[in-house]
């Protein structure tokens, strides 16, 4: 659904944005995509508040179109959350990537890499919004099924090992803080390769 564009494509999104909304209309799969990026550019280019306020104009289309609970609706969902944090509202993000959770779990799943990143970011706007002692019991949980779903080495399994390493500490018990794995570097030696 969502046309590819890269970062370096960012000025041509309004243009482009302005030409699908007259020729092909302004919930057209094409024309919401570029929507998409657009929101995605803004953000990524310091305009949080900006990006949040696309990403929840872009929500009820997403729930129109495909329903409430299709993966790029809830993908729309904590995107929104992801902007509302950084734009200064880390207790509204939390209080949607909570609500968004049950919602993840219900549809794809406990374990799905994205009720996992979900979980990712509840413990983060939980310990932005004040809380890092909750903050790190929840990367407590999830720190294990990341290691079981994807494995110690998946990025996304090392971001939330330092997660839980920065609340545990700013909760007051560095001591306790993991230590971060040593990433394994795929070389020339080890697949065969010159």
């Amino acid at each position: 659904m969502k046309r590819a564009m890269r970062p370096e494509d960012a000025s041509n999104a309004p243009p482009l944005l302005a030409v699908d909304e007259r020729v092909l209309g302004p919930e057209h799969p094409e024309t919401v995509a570029v929507r998409h990026n657009l929101a995605a550019f803004t953000g990524q280019a310091g305009d949080a508040a900006a990006a949040r306020d696309q990403h929840a104009a872009l929500l009820p289309i997403y729930e129109r179109m495909l329903g409430p609970e299709h993966p790029n609706a809830l993908g729309s969902r904590h995107n929104l959350a992801g902007w509302t944090g950084k734009a200064g509202d880390p207790d509204a993000a939390r209080d949607q990537c909570a609500e968004l959770l049950a919602d993840y779990v219900r549809v794809l799943g406990p374990e799905h890499p994205s009720t996992l990143n979900t979980r990712r970011s509840l413990g983060d706007w939980t310990g932005e919004a004040g809380d890092p002692a909750a903050a790190s019991r929840l990367f407590a949980e999830v720190l294990p099924v990341y290691e079981a779903v994807l494995g110690a080495q998946h990025q996304h399994t090392q971001a939330a090992r330092q997660s839980l390493a920065r609340w545990t500490g700013q909760a007051g018990h560095p001591a306790k803080a993991p230590r971060p794995e040593p990433r394994r570097v795929v070389g020339s030696a080890e697949c065969g390769c010159s």
